[in-house]
């Protein structure tokens, strides 16, 4: 089955949002992403997320609730400032 924005594994608009993102930050600017984990697996996330050279500072997510908010940070890949 496929996602009806999201391509074949349902992940393609999270990869092209955090391939994107980096240059509207600012220097020390954080990334809060959420997702149900329910349907696109923790690990396929984090995955993701570390080949877009973030590092997850925080996951927030309350008790018997598969969603989870992903806190992210620059990981030293390019950088840039918003001056």
């Amino acid at each position: 089955m496929k996602a009806r924005f999201s391509g074949r594994d349902g992940i393609y608009l999270i990869r092209k949002f955090l391939s994107k993102s980096r240059k509207h930050l600012n220097r020390n600017g954080k990334i809060l992403l959420g997702v149900n984990c329910f349907y696109i697996g923790f690990d396929n996330i984090k995955n993701i997320i570390e080949e877009c050279n973030y590092k997850i500072e925080d996951i927030v997510s309350k008790m018997f609730n598969t969603s989870k908010v992903f806190i992210l940070r620059n990981s030293g890949g390019k950088s840039e400032s918003l001056s």
